[in-house]
């Protein structure tokens, strides 16, 4: 316990000393408890700290969590409470005898604390919001709250040390608690009462990031890395390198860690984030959470006082916020404060590779570090299972102490046990295996029940299961899960496979885990409603989420996936085929699934013929994403999750161009592996990947025919003079094929065309194509004549620019400070003389496509996946209606059921556009984007509809494209049939 110093040294008369006890009452019972006093402040610091029996003071209270406020700008103003007993609220009656009594009434305080008001006097200023003590209570006003803990987010920030007289009880003083937590006695003290070293968080950005795992005496909580139950040993190097990194004189940066699963990746993170939150001048660091709990998200972070350390794990499946993250702080102006963003992976993949092409060099990011972890290179197998099994000894003893038994208060045989002899020995060179096989050796002695277990993961998920047990009494739901039921591991199965952000998605997966256990009865009883709604609390309290979803899950991974397989196992092999297909579960709760058993299938194998099953039965719902979560794994895990879903594939491969598709790119894929010359995925990031694959038939340069083409005939005025409709081949299965030095020298052309543009005040041209000529020279075919901008030429008429490969094209200052100038540039295929023909659909605003529905929409697709597969930074807006969409896609992009919602969705942007672009005074979206280049309300809209435009729907998506400015829309759509008149640009599409 916290509070005030001069309070205690009130109330007992004298100056308190460690060692020494003191008397307290604790509000729930109003009972008087002894404490003792373990640590005393000085007179600038008027702080004590007490400690008392669990027991008495209450065994559900769990550390606090200690925070300050670093964010001078928020977004939203965060609320700070406390709760006191001030005189004010102090009332007086009479008792039968006539003897006056007077009731010490506590009262909560709210208000708002500025992160930059105080920093001279070191203390926070807390604004008074709710009513203030008035009449005859002024005179005592807030006096008597001295020692109530200031609370912002749950974390506590401050000590309430004084009514200054000046702001009439309408401000108060509070001793912010990072100051204590300067002082190396104070931290040690914290830690030798409650096992835990306090750690600064950033109360008022807490939303953004993880908080810590809340303690609770199970496997799934001791092992866990920022639990930190077991002391930080060896990757001394790593370390050294990772803080010269952070302490470097750049203002931002970006490193990587990659290593496999287990290796100490995470562990080695959270020592980094400890040890810059406890230098002199501390940095605010956290782990960011993917899950959005604030509006305004990010944006807050640009505006944090103290350097900032932001920790990404499972970097390769967040790309996106990855970018997000970059962008924001490039366009922030940081000029004192560090920003260091840390990535986690598993090994290399071209995910780092394209971050690197397209960020490296930029104002935030030097070269991109990488750090790389082995299972063996940093670590002391005997040593590191010592340290362990004392960390995990301690730490369980001390539960015990405070009133937790150490077999979560089951005693006698345990059900789940298995016959033999312990084996402590770790598996592997893994960190993570050989805490296991440490903590399953403490348990082991610890519990006499657990002595017929046979390997450390036995003994750890029977004492899971026992602490699952205890949760499901404190829940009073004996009834529904028998001593003997499957059903509770099944559930939570379920839970660390599908996972649920909203408690909509937690209920949906509450069902259907009960759903699937009832499968073999004819006619299906589900529990009540509020049994149901009791069930999910107690999954969400059982492993409490640290990033603002709904439910947290067990862990580690390895752990997880002998969870999840012998439930799998128990139920003949139907958990996870019946789980994955349910129709309530939502898409990313699939999306998911997939990914977490992906990953467990590296550890538990027999889990892919459940997958390829659940894939098979439900090939539309779960083959993309399948496929898709192949590019977040390492290439030899990508090799056996590729392998393991392509049965499912083949058995459906004629069920329509989608799965079919799909086949073609599990194959293409896996030869790419095999080869080492994966474009999705690669085995060393130092080395720069091949962009894209050369095709080749005796012509230096042109695509050869094997690869799955149409035949476009483009409208004549995509070639400059051009008088007859232009073919072109466009190819599919791999997206376009486009060489890759010509492309960048393209990209880096228009780059220095958009920047120049910007600082000459001049506005971009309109362009009906670009053409990329064979020599690697650029043409830009314009929709009006104007004056060339460097680094193109006028070549006869000027509505033709030409930049020629001789010219040498001078670097970009900041490339990534400059916006694409054409961002709805798309390639069209290959024309006359191998010449890369790109047309930008914001100029063109409305293409119709000729040809055949199957085909129509085959290209509709591949535009999405080429369009989707741009860093985010230089990605439209990618809308969809009708359209069958490859891997990868579909995260990326806003689908539409009807071809309504996305003539609405069409309407909306335009709108929107047009109002911002009147009250700015610009006339085009290119003008906007070049003076405001990050701002997504001027990046394009791109919208793909393969429904056939009927009725009216072409007259009304040419009123919302035509009526007005140039709304940055534009639209590819199926051409209406011959009864109709197709007004946008024609392109025919020959099979």
């Amino acid at each position: 316990m916290l509070t005030a110093l001069h309070v205690v040294a009130q109330s007992s008369g004298r100056a308190p000393v460690p060692g020494g006890q003191i008397r307290v009452r604790v509000l729930r019972d109003r009972q008087v408890h002894p404490v003792e006093v373990v640590w005393v402040g000085d007179r600038d610091l008027d702080a004590v700290l007490l400690s008392g029996d669990p027991g008495r003071l209450g065994r559900d209270l769990v550390p606090a969590r200690w925070g300050e406020l670093t964010c001078s700008a928020p977004t939203t103003q965060s609320k700070c409470s406390a709760v006191g007993f001030p005189k004010a609220a102090h009332r007086t009656f009479a008792n039968p005898d006539g003897s006056q009594a007077v009731v010490h009434d506590n009262r909560e305080i709210i208000g708002h604390v500025s992160a930059v008001t105080g920093i001279n006097a070191a203390k926070y200023d807390v604004d008074v919001a709710n009513s203030v003590p008035d009449g005859e209570r002024l005179k005592k006003g807030w006096s008597g709250l001295s020692g109530a803990g200031l609370f912002c987010n749950e974390i506590l920030i401050g000590l309430v040390q004084a009514v200054p007289d000046a702001w009439r009880n309408r401000t108060l003083w509070a001793l912010p608690v990072r100051r204590l937590l300067e002082l190396g006695d104070f931290t040690a003290a914290v830690a030798a009462h409650t096992g835990i070293t306090p750690q600064l968080e950033s109360a008022d950005q807490s939303p953004l990031f993880h908080a810590p795992p809340v303690p609770h005496l199970s496997p799934s909580y001791l092992l866990s890395p920022q639990a930190e139950v077991v002391p930080f040993t060896g990757m001394d190097q790593e370390l050294a390198d990772l803080t010269s990194w952070c302490t470097s004189r750049r203002v931002v940066d970006v490193a990587v860690v990659f290593g496999p699963g287990g290796v100490g990746k995470t562990r080695l993170a959270t020592e980094l984030m400890r040890r810059m939150t406890q230098r002199r001048s501390p940095w605010t660091a956290g782990f960011l959470s993917d899950v959005q709990r604030v509006s305004g998200s990010l944006e807050s972070l640009a505006a944090n006082i103290r350097p900032l350390l932001l920790v990404l794990d499972y970097a390769e499946t967040r790309v996106d916020q990855v970018e997000q993250v970059l962008r924001l702080f490039k366009s922030a102006r940081h000029a004192y404060d560090k920003v260091r963003v840390l990535l986690l992976a598993r090994p290399a993949q071209r995910w780092w590779k394209y971050l690197q092409l397209e960020w490296q060099g930029s104002p935030v990011m030097d070269r991109g570090t990488v750090v790389r972890l082995t299972a063996s290179a940093a670590h002391s197998r005997a040593g590191n299972f010592n340290i362990a099994t004392k960390a995990f000894r301690e730490r369980i003893a001390r539960f015990a102490a405070q009133g937790g038994p150490a077999n979560y208060g089951e005693s006698g045989s345990d059900p789940e046990a298995v016959d033999g002899g312990l084996s402590a020995e770790p598996t592997d060179e893994l960190v993570v295996s050989i805490h296991m096989a440490a903590l399953a050796q403490v348990l082991e002695r610890t519990d006499v029940s657990a002595v017929d277990t046979i390997r450390p993961v036995d003994v750890l998920l029977a004492h899971e299961t026992r602490y699952w047990r205890h949760s499901v009494r404190s829940h009073g739901l004996e009834a529904i899960f028998p001593r003997q039921s499957d059903l509770l591991r099944e559930l939570v199965a379920v839970q660390r496979i599908v996972g649920a952000e909203e408690r909509r998605d937690a209920l949906n997966a509450v069902v259907a885990a009960f759903r699937f256990h009832d499968r073999d009865f004819g006619s299906l009883q589900l529990p009540d409603r509020d049994v149901m709604r009791r069930v999910e609390q107690m999954l969400a309290d059982l492993y409490p989420a640290t990033d603002g979803a709904r439910w947290g899950a067990m862990s580690p991974d390895v752990l997880a996936a002998e969870l999840i397989v012998r439930a799998d196992r128990d139920t003949d092999g139907e958990l996870v085929a019946h789980i994955l297909p349910d129709v309530d579960l939502s898409p990313v709760q699939r999306h998911r699934a997939m990914t977490v058993l992906a990953r467990a299938t590296t550890h538990q194998p027999a889990l892919a013929d459940s997958v390829t099953r659940a894939v098979n039965a439900a090939p539309e719902a779960l083959l993309a994403a399948a496929v898709d979560v192949a590019a977040e794994l390492p290439p030899g895990d990508a090799v056996t999750w590729l392998n393991a879903i392509k049965p499912a594939a083949i058995q459906r491969s004629d069920g329509g161009y989608d799965t079919a598709n799909q086949l073609r790119l599990i194959e293409s894929l896996l030869d790419e592996l095999v080869s080492g010359s994966s474009p999705t995925m690669e085995a060393d990031p130092e080395v720069v990947p091949e962009v894209a694959r050369d095709f080749t038939t005796g012509t230096p340069g042109h695509p050869s025919p094997t690869p799955k083409h149409f035949t476009l005939q483009l409208p004549p005025d995509a070639y400059p003079s051009g008088r007859e409709p232009v073919p072109v081949r466009f190819y599919l299965e791999s997206g376009a094929f486009v060489d890759p030095p010509r492309k960048q020298r393209m990209d880096h052309a228009l780059s220095l065309l958009a920047d120049e543009s910007h600082r000459s005040n001049r506005a971009l041209p309109a362009v009906k194509s670009v053409l990329l000529l064979p020599d690697g020279s650029i043409e830009l075919n314009l929709a009006t004549a104007a004056e060339a901008i460097s680094p193109f030429q006028s070549q006869g008429p000027e509505a033709i620019w030409h930049c020629s490969s001789r010219r040498v094209l001078p670097p970009l200052s900041d490339g990534n400070s400059i916006p694409p100038a054409y961002p709805a540039l798309v390639l069209m295929g290959w024309g006359p003389s191998v010449t890369l023909t790109f047309m930008d659909l914001e100029q063109v605003r409305r293409m119709d496509l000729h040809g055949p529905m199957k085909e129509v929409r085959q290209m509709l697709g591949e535009l999405a996946f080429e369009f989707t597969q741009r860093p985010y930074a230089r990605r439209p807006h990618i809308h969809v209606s009708g359209v069958p969409l490859r891997t990868g896609v579909t995260r990326y992009t806003t689908q539409h059921d009807t071809l309504e919602g996305a003539l609405e969705a069409i309407s909306s942007h335009a709108d929107q556009t047009r109002s911002a672009l009147r009250a700015l005074g610009h006339t085009h979206v290119r003008d906007a984007r070049v003076r405001d280049p990050w701002n997504d309300l001027w990046k394009p809209l791109v919208v793909l509809i393969g429904h056939e435009m009927t009725g009216d729907a072409g007259a009304r998506l040419d009123h919302i494209l035509h009526d007005g400015a140039p709304a940055g829309v534009g639209v590819v759509v199926r051409a209406p049939s011959s009864s109709q008149v197709a007004t946008g640009q024609a392109v025919a599409l020959d099979p």
